[in-house]
């Protein structure tokens, strides 16, 4: 038979090939074989579209095995040997069984990957979840080679939204038991230190074990125009995170693939139980917060906003008389990524251009204090000798919404400032100020999200500028009599 029908022939057996090298050679010749006859098995140095055998051979001693590549359409001998997990009786099993809108790319029976083989098309969704089972075969060659095992894929193989809505390979690095998980992530790191609109994981899988690995995409209950993501082997959750509806692939066609047609296969390994399966979604929000505000502008609405890299919202014309005001919610659960949580992490600001060289750069800002269950509040203050910006710690309790305020203000007409920091309405501090020592004109920017991001929301965040009040001023004129 042929190498693909010899492998047929022992997975219907629930067995695999044999190295007849590893059966006990006192016992004799194993029965049929004669010398010059060949076995296929599965042999750990096949590269891609390769086809091992071992030839038996007499020596002076009795016989022995020698292997090689071969054609693949050669007919030799199979022998099966017991220790393969699969299970015929599983091919009737259907993963999707009591699971609504759901899609079977692979039933309870294991295939096997093969470079560039689709087994489905499926429309991209809001929410989802995307789940299988892995057989996890190290046999395969050590060649410094990714190994694809399966992609969800959105068109390409990676670098778009929702090119690597799920992806599982092997490591092409030593010491070759490892795997990877690539999901979508418009703010991801993978293992090379790139982004390519991809969250990856590095981890270890036990030869001759089948692992359940998953991804599930949800929008988030108060902001739905963010999605939070959760990736679990085995139902432990490894990676999560929090981004914009907009960085996701919501329309046209998924592919599943097993494997894809962009790296060799992982085609050692076995896959079954791959199912999509897609989750009723939450209408988006379109509220304004300057609904009822005169001269005001909305920077994020009340749907609301996870941070993203250096995400400029808007830039706008600073001025004397001001309002800015934003609603956060706190989301501490990205603190699985200990790269996030050691740092101070960016929620929104206000500056004038920069970090905090010059007065107006701390105008209006968040940050999420590193390893700390509280908020960094800073408001400008050209009085304060750190920088010319007073900070506010405050309390950030999980699963919370806070509203953060600052309201400037001309004292009777006058050239002096009085600013008020508000949190959830209450007043937290009052201070005054020269006009003449803050930023008064010229552009701000407002960001949402900076270097290091986080799973915190932002909704309402809004500027309202109030007239200018002329300044007053009194002369004294004396006349010489």
């Amino acid at each position: 038979m042929t190498y693909d029908q010899a492998r047929a022939y022992c997975f219907v057996k629930n067995m695999w090939l044999a190295n007849p090298k590893d059966y006990d050679e006192a016992a004799g010749l194993i029965k049929g074989i004669t010398i010059g006859s060949n076995v296929w098995f599965d042999s750990w140095r096949k590269t891609e579209g390769e086809c091992y055998a071992q030839e038996l051979f007499g020596i002076d001693r009795g016989y022995g095995w020698r292997d090689g590549p071969k054609d693949c359409n050669n007919k030799f001998y199979a022998i099966c040997q017991n220790g393969q997990i699969h299970d015929k009786t599983l091919c009737d099993v259907d993963p999707c069984a009591g699971h609504e809108s759901c899609e079977i790319f692979v039933n309870g029976c294991p295939v096997s990957p093969v470079k560039n083989t689709q087994v489905a098309k499926v429309s991209a969704a809001i929410n989802y979840k995307v789940s299988a089972d892995v057989f996890c075969d190290h046999s395969m060659p050590k060649d410094g080679q990714w190994k694809q095992i399966l992609h969800v894929s959105g068109g390409n193989d990676y670098g778009s939204a929702g090119d690597r809505t799920f992806a599982i390979y092997r490591t092409r690095w030593a010491p070759y038991k490892n795997l990877i998980i690539g999901v979508n992530d418009p703010n991801g790191i993978n293992l090379a230190g790139a982004s390519h609109h991809t969250q990856e994981k590095e981890f270890e899988c036990t030869d001759g074990s089948w692992n359940n690995y998953s991804v599930e995409v949800r929008q988030v209950v108060d902001s739905p125009s963010n999605l939070h993501y959760s990736v679990r082997v085995d139902g432990v959750g490894i990676i999560d995170g929090t981004y914009d509806i907009s960085d996701a692939k919501t329309t046209g066609e998924l592919s599943a693939w097993v494997s894809d047609p962009w790296w060799p296969s992982g085609s050692s390994y076995s896959v079954r139980n791959f199912y999509f399966q897609r989750f009723e979604d939450t209408p988006l929000c379109a509220t304004n917060p300057c609904a009822g505000l005169e001269s005001c502008v909305s920077i994020v609405d009340g749907c609301a906003i996870a941070p993203s890299q250096n995400n400029l919202l808007a830039t706008l014309s600073a001025t004397v008389n001001y309002k800015f005001s934003a609603d956060v919610l706190c989301d501490k659960s990205n603190d699985i990524n200990a790269s996030i949580a050691e740092k101070w992490s960016l929620i929104f600001r206000v500056t004038a251009g920069g970090n905090n060289q010059v007065v107006g750069d701390r105008t209006f800002g968040l940050w999420r204090m590193p390893l700390d269950n509280q908020y960094y509040f800073s408001v400008t203050d050209p009085y304060r000798t750190w920088y010319q910006y007073r900070f506010y710690p405050t309390t950030c309790t999980q699963g919370e919404w806070n509203t953060f305020s600052v309201e400037v203000r001309q004292i009777d007409a006058s050239s002096r400032l009085q600013y008020i920091v508000s949190i959830d309405g209450v007043q937290q501090h009052v201070g005054t100020y020269d006009q003449s020592d803050t930023k008064t004109s010229g552009e701000l920017y407002a960001y949402v999200g900076g270097p290091i991001v986080t799973n915190y929301h932002v909704r309402n965040f809004f500027y309202q500028t109030f007239p200018t009040e002329t300044t007053t001023t009194t002369t004294i004129t004396t006349t010489n009599i």
